[in-house]
Formats: C-alpha cells, structure tokens, sequence
C-alpha cells in the first residue's frame, strides 16, 4: 500500500468513527486544539520527566513505549480530525464532499514531511536525552497549535514535522507501522464498542493482568504490512472471545 493509499484510509476512517459519534460532526465546530492538548499532556506522563518524584526509569531513561506509543495515536486522532474540519467547512456552514477533500489532500504535498527519512531519528543522545527530545518536540506541536493562524498550509506540516520526529524515537519509523496502530486503535475501539462498551458490559481487563491494549499491541507485532480495519477487528474480537468469562474483569 503506497503513502497517499495509507493517509487516504485514514482519513475515510477518521471521518467514519467522527460520524458514528455525531453524524453532523463538521458542522458542530468541535474543540479539536483542546482535545490534542489533553492527549499530549497525557502522553507526557508515560514518560519519566518528574524529577522530585521516585521514578526507577529516570536514570535510564526508560519508559513503557508501547503505552506512549498509544498516546501519540490518540493525538494523531485529533490532528487528523481538525485537518478534515479545516478543510470540509467553509463559511462555518458550508460541508464540502469529504471523499473530494481526502482525495485533494493526498495529491498535495501537505503531507509530504510525515516520516521524510531526511529527518534526523537519533539527534538524541546522552546529553540530549530521550525523554528530553520528545516532551521538547511535544512542545512544539502545542506552539503551532496555539500560536499559529488556523491556516492548513500553516499548521500541519509543522505539526507532521514534530509528530514524525516523536514516532522515530519511539521506534515507529515509517508510516507503515504507524498505520497499523492506527488501525489497530480504530479495530479495538470498534471491539470495545459491539462487546458492550457503553453499557458497561465490556470486560477491558482480560486476563488478571493486562488490559486489551496490551493484547492489540501483541497482536501487531505479527504483523508488518499494512492491515485493513475488518482484518485488525476480527483477530482482536476472536481473541477477546476466546477468553473464558471468569478470565475477563471488567473496568472498575
């Protein structure tokens, strides 16, 4: 699947899954900025940056990478929102054909910063540590969040920048993998939902210790071409069903 077939398909799912909370969802002017600054801030604590707190990882500068990982998908969530907002609203009322737009967006060259190999994946080192280089880049993404004009040409290859310099040194180094956490996010979520997520029916512990997050992220390491949604669903609702029930312990 080639770079503009990927960013395609997420953008049609993004659309998809914003749909299915609110069909109306372009014209309801949703606080996307406010949404990425929360899912940066919580991504910020995965990462062992307290320095007057205890932390066993804060001299290896060590943290759970795939629990990050899934942080900077959430966030990935969001930009992905705001950019179709941006894009299909005019006037504040005017929708345009998203399936037009995607297919606008993909042939330009907005994204053509997201995973460039140009970009410098181990500019951190023992003087300019992990943790350091990420939260720095963090930052940035906040910066042109709140102080740039809400221009698409102006955000967001400054914000794809910053993104896929955090994805590097996380060891998500090319769009590929990306995408399969993207989908395995929208596949989970999807599983949670028709397993009884909103009526609390949905067990998110699944065995004594781990959660389904953890489950998905094993489940994706098997894989290294790109997953399609119906696929990524069906390996991880089998395996949340194939846990017996007094294996499973709901969310308290």
């Amino acid at each position: 699947m080639k770079k503009q077939e990927m960013i395609a398909s997420m953008l049609t799912m993004q659309h998809s899954f914003n749909q299915s909370v609110n069909t109306d969802y372009l014209l309801n002017d949703y606080d996307w900025d406010t949404a990425i600054i929360v899912e940066i801030g919580e991504a910020i604590e995965h990462l062992p940056w307290k320095w007057w707190k205890h932390n066993t990882n804060s001299t290896t500068n060590t943290f759970n990478t795939d629990q990050f990982s899934l942080e900077v998908i959430d966030i990935w969530h969001f930009i992905l929102s705001k950019l179709l907002q941006l894009t299909c609203v005019t006037n504040g009322e005017q929708i345009r054909n998203v399936e037009s737009v995607i297919a606008e967006l993909v042939s330009s060259d907005l994204f053509e910063d997201l995973f460039y190999t140009g970009f410098n994946s181990a500019a951190h080192n023992e003087f300019y540590p992990k943790t350091q280089y990420i939260i720095e880049h963090l930052k940035y993404m906040l910066t042109t969040l709140m102080c740039s004009e809400p221009r698409v040409d102006i955000i967001f290859p400054s914000l794809f920048e910053d993104f896929t310099k955090i994805c590097n040194v996380i060891g998500i180094n090319d769009l590929t993998k990306m995408f399969n956490l993207y989908v395995g996010k929208n596949a989970l979520n999807k599983v949670r939902q028709v397993n009884g997520y909103k009526t609390g029916e949905y067990y998110k512990l699944w065995d004594d210790i781990h959660e389904d997050n953890y489950f998905m992220m094993q489940i994706l390491r098997r894989y290294s071409d790109p997953l399609t949604l119906d696929h990524a669903f069906k390996l991880i609702d089998n395996l949340y069903n194939s846990f017996r029930p007094n294996q499973l312990h709901k969310e308290v």
